[in-house]
């Protein structure tokens, strides 16, 4: 009998183009991104498909979004390093199918970066052999909720069933 899963996607909001250390893992959230982050913890809270759990990028434009996001889920969160900018899409979707392996009732929330995201994205909801073109671009401080029919049968068949960003 198919399992059907909820799994959510964030882009971290707007950060600085520069960090203090000069490193990128180091840059910090604009204002702007701050904003965006407190919106989509606000817009999350409300829906019935809401979150339960928080897994993060280690960097630290990310975490700030997360921990923004979780004051508003009141939720668990952890890091992983597995999401840190340039992780493949294959690791990202292989840590939120695996927080719904640990919790049959988990609805992962993956905050993490592009261009990752749109991969993680089209893979869900067009396949391996899915139209690229139509691939849609996530812009910083944007979440997605996926719904997915079938756990053991991701790839290709999940719907979006909300997109959110912040109006600025």
């Amino acid at each position: 009998m198919p399992t059907p899963i909820t799994i959510a996607f964030a882009r971290h909001g707007k950060a600085h183009p520069h960090s203090p250390t000069g490193q990128d893992r180091d840059r910090e959230l604009k204002d702007r991104g701050e904003r965006q982050a407190t919106f989509l913890g606000q817009a999350l809270s409300q829906l019935a498909c809401a979150p339960t759990l928080i897994i993060t990028s280690p960097f630290a434009r990310a975490r700030r979004t997360a921990e923004l996001i979780g004051k508003e889920l009141a939720v668990p969160m952890r890091i992983d390093d597995e999401l840190a900018s340039g992780a493949s899409a294959g690791a990202v979707l292989e840590t939120a199918l695996a927080a719904c392996q640990e919790d049959a009732s988990a609805r992962p929330l993956i905050v993490g970066h592009n261009p990752t995201l749109e991969y993680v994205l089209a893979l869900l909801t067009a396949g391996p052999g899915g139209d690229l073109s139509a691939m849609r671009h996530v812009r910083t401080g944007e979440a997605f909720v996926l719904s997915i029919p079938d756990a053991t049968n991701p790839i290709g068949n999940a719907n979006v069933v909300e997109a959110l960003r912040l109006g600025e």
